[in-house]
């Protein structure tokens, strides 16, 4: 059992910015995920397009965030805890249900007792490696694509 820790750089709701997502539970076992600005931007025009998001035309921001995060743990083992950064005050309910759900697809006994949110800090490695991949000193291990956005959205490539 691990614990996986999450921090994010770069906020997905600030579409002129790449966001990053990092984890780790350790520094040999670590991982980012960037979501590139010019993909939120895209976001932004497709959900014009979905009659329910229509009204609101924001950025599904805890969608996009609890993803992110998934993709960011591709060593995710069943029994690992998940440790979030606290992010989105008064989301992190909203953030733990769609992270649970993404992950009980692969492991469907997954708890949601294994992922809480937490004021992580700036002292943690996480938080480095978010910060270093942001501003461009590490590369990131994943840069989301179209394909990547297809799944969240449940829609085929063209």
């Amino acid at each position: 059992m691990a614990i996986i820790f999450v921090d994010q750089s770069g906020k997905v709701e600030k579409t002129n910015k790449h966001t990053v997502i990092a984890t780790s539970a350790s520094e040999k076992k670590s991982y980012t995920v960037m979501l590139p600005s010019y993909w939120k931007k895209r976001i932004c025009e497709e959900i014009k397009h979905y009659p329910s998001a229509a009204r609101h035309r924001k950025v599904p921001t805890v969608k996009i965030f609890s993803f992110c995060v998934y993709l960011a743990m591709p060593y995710l083992r069943k029994d690992d805890s998940i440790v979030i950064d606290t992010e989105y005050a008064g989301k992190s309910n909203e953030i733990k249900s769609q992270l649970l759900e993404l992950i009980r697809g692969k492991y469907p006994e997954f708890k949601k007792e294994q992922i809480t949110s937490l004021q992580i800090g700036k002292d943690i490695y996480v938080h480095k490696l978010a910060n270093e991949t942001y501003r461009g000193i590490r590369k990131p291990d994943k840069v989301i694509d179209e394909t990547d956005l297809s799944r969240l959205f449940g829609k085929k490539k063209n």
